[in-house]
This record gives C-alpha cells, sequence and structure tokens, in this order.
C-alpha cells in the first residue's frame, strides 16, 4: 500500500510539471501593468493565471477596453473567451466595447455567442443601440439563446428592450413563457424593470402561469409591493384576491401594504377579505395596527374568513383584546371556527361558557 501511495505522489508530481500545474512562486496579478495582464491572457506562464490576469484587468476599466477588443480577434477561443470575461466584469465601462462583442453575439457559428450576448446585458442601458440584434435573437424560436437575450434585454431596461419582452411574452405559447419567467427570476433586479407589466399580466386569468409570475414578484422583494397594493383596489375580484394573496409572501410582506390590506378587510367579497386577513397576520408586527378592523372580522358573516381571523389574531398576538369576541365563536354555527376559538382561549378563558 505504501508503495502504491508513493508511486501515485511521484506519477502525480511528474504530470503536474508536465501540464504546468507547480512553480516555485505564485503569480499574483495585483498592481500588475495593464500590458503585462493582457499578455498572460494572450499567452500565460500557466493556464489558471488566465481568470486571474481577467480579473484584475477588468479593474483598469475604460482603459482596458482597447487592448481587450484586440484580444477578441485572437485565434485561440479560450483568449477570447477570457477577454469577453473581463469586459463583463466591467460593466458599463466597457461601452466602447460595444461593436465588437455585438458582432460576436450576431454570428450563430461563434462559440462565444453566449457569452457575448450576456456581456452586452452586463454593460447594460449604453447598450441601447444593440436592442435589435438581442430582439432578432429573442424572436428566433429555434435559437438556443433566446433566453439569455431575454436576460440581456431585461438589463438594459430601455423602452425597446422593454416593449420586445412584452411583445414576445405575449405571443409566446407557455413554455416559452414559463422558461422566461425563470430567467427573469435569476435576474429580479433586471426583471424589476418589467414590473407594470408583470402585475398586469399577473392579475389576469391565467392559473397555469400564476405560480411562476407570484415567484417571480417574490423574488423581486420589496419593488414588488407598490404595484400589487394598486392591484388590490382594481375593480376586479380575481385582481384583489390576487393582490391580497401576494401581498401575504414571504419577502412581500410589508408595513406599506397595511393601510390598503386594512381597507380590502370590508371588501365586498369573502375571497378578498380571506386573503387580506391571511396577508395581515402574515405581515406580523406591523400589522397591528389594524387591531381592532381585524378583531372585527371575527363577526364576517363567512365561515372561512372568521376561521383565518382567528389564525391572524393568534399570529399577531392580540388573543387578549380580542377574548370576548372569541368567547362568542364558541357557539359558532362551523365546527372549524368553533374549535379554532377554543384552542386560542384555552389559555386565556379554560372554562367554556
Amino acid at each position: 500500500m505504501i508503495r502504491f501511495c508513493l508511486a501515485w505522489t511521484i506519477f502525480g508530481t511528474l504530470a503536474a510539471c508536465a501540464w504546468g500545474q507547480i512553480r516555485d512562486e505564485e503569480w499574483d496579478p495585483a498592481g500588475k501593468p495593464l500590458p503585462e495582464l493582457i499578455a498572460a491572457i494572450r499567452q500565460p506562464a500557466y493556464a489558471f493565471d488566465r481568470p486571474r490576469a481577467a480579473e484584475a484587468a477588468a479593474k483598469f476599466g475604460r482603459n482596458a477596453v482597447e487592448p481587450l477588443c484586440e484580444l477578441l480577434q485572437e485565434e485561440q477561443e479560450v483568449v477570447r473567451s477570457y477577454a469577453l470575461l473581463a469586459l463583463s466584469r466591467m460593466g458599463p465601462e466597457a461601452e466602447a466595447a460595444i461593436p465588437a462583442v455585438e458582432r460576436i453575439a450576431a454570428d450563430p457559428q461563434n462559440g462565444l455567442r453566449r457569452q457575448a450576448i450576456d456581456v452586452l446585458g452586463k454593460i447594460g442601458q449604453a447598450a441601447n443601440e444593440v436592442v435589435p440584434t438581442l430582439v432578432k435573437i429573442l424572436n428566433d424560436v429555434q435559437d438556443e439563446h433566446q433566453q439569455v437575450a431575454l436576460r440581456s434585454l431585461a438589463t438594459i431596461g430601455s423602452v425597446e428592450a422593454l416593449r420586445a419582452i412584452e411583445d414576445s411574452f405575449q405571443n409566446g405559447g407557455i413554455p416559452f413563457r414559463r422558461d422566461a419567467l425563470q430567467t427573469l427570476r435569476e435576474a429580479p433586479e433586471a426583471a424589476e424593470n418589467l414590473l407594470p407589466f408583470l402585475v398586469a399580466t399577473y392579475s389576469r386569468r391565467n392559473s397555469s402561469l400564476d405560480s411562476d409570475m407570484l415567484a417571480l414578484m417574490v423574488a423581486i422583494g420589496e419593488p414588488s409591493v407598490g404595484p400589487l397594493v394598486e392591484l388590490l383596489r382594481a375593480e376586479q375580484v380575481e385582481s384583489r384576491r390576487k393582490a391580497a394573496l401576494a401581498l401575504g409572501q414571504r419577502r412581500l410582506t410589508s408595513a406599506a401594504a397595511v393601510p390598503a390590506l386594512t381597507k380590502a378587510l370590508t371588501d365586498p367579497e369573502p375571497v378578498v377579505r380571506f386573503w387580506a386577513v391571511k396577508a395581515l397576520g402574515a405581515i406580523g408586527q406591523p400589522a397591528r395596527t389594524a387591531a381592532d378592523p381585524l378583531i372585527s372580522c371575527l363577526n364576517d358573516a363567512d365561515a372561512d374568513v372568521r376561521w383565518q381571523t382567528i389564525r391572524s389574531i393568534e399570529q399577531l398576538g392580540l388573543q387578549s383584546q380580542a377574548t370576548e369576541k372569541l368567547k362568542s365563536l364558541r357557539a359558532d354555527p362551523h365546527p372549524a371556527v368553533r374549535q379554532a376559538a377554543e384552542q386560542l382561549l384555552q389559555p386565556l378563558d379554560p372554562s367554556p361558557q
């Protein structure tokens, strides 16, 4: 066994030497001049110097764009790939590289096309001029890079880019829409640009995509709250229901929604009142300002609303304020309501009246 381990160690050492894995000193790109970093990307002493050189070159910002664009003309694909990596790290500072990167993105035969499309998105609003190229990719159902183009368009965020995404979403089938929502969920900051469209789409009857839409708004987080509060005032019952449901989701529970949800406690539709009560319970401490209107819901005509009100009162710690009304529910015609009320009253009033 010892001989085997020794032999394997010797073999590994020789192999590492042959492949350039051992060196006397670790190469540190920090503080190196830009020409040396560019040279390390083009022809490194060791293969793993390339990514480190690319990351360091990106820190030179606009000064690095021209030499990196020259690397995009190199024959070796690996060199071009690390040049694109550096440009992607630079974001808007890589604006001058847009024409060179767009040529790669527009070439269906280029193996680095996906990476180039992503770089254009990382550059952001300054890349608005390439929107037609990205739209062409987005609208080609045979193009495997559709979703990358969608994400880049969302990140660019111009009126033209967002309109293209909205059109493709409306015209695409369910599988495309679901993939699009997943793509945007992975880039919530970019998806924030689409919030008005997303909330409007969510408000319509389309149950096959409701959960995906809701997951995206949860991923976006706090910025989704305002549009959802507005949706809570819609004329359509289904829109109000969906808004109340969404405002009770994790990462969407916000004190800013409490006034609108409190008003929704008197909505003419019980399904809206139910989800408003549930959302207030999920919001927690900030929703205690709605204590009186919420406790009044123990008298709601709908049994489901009464039952959920008991649960939300428990979540908010309002039992002592609601004791008398809870006692009256011991005689509720609905057994689930009676049971829930009794369980909540036990620590306060263990003897049923």
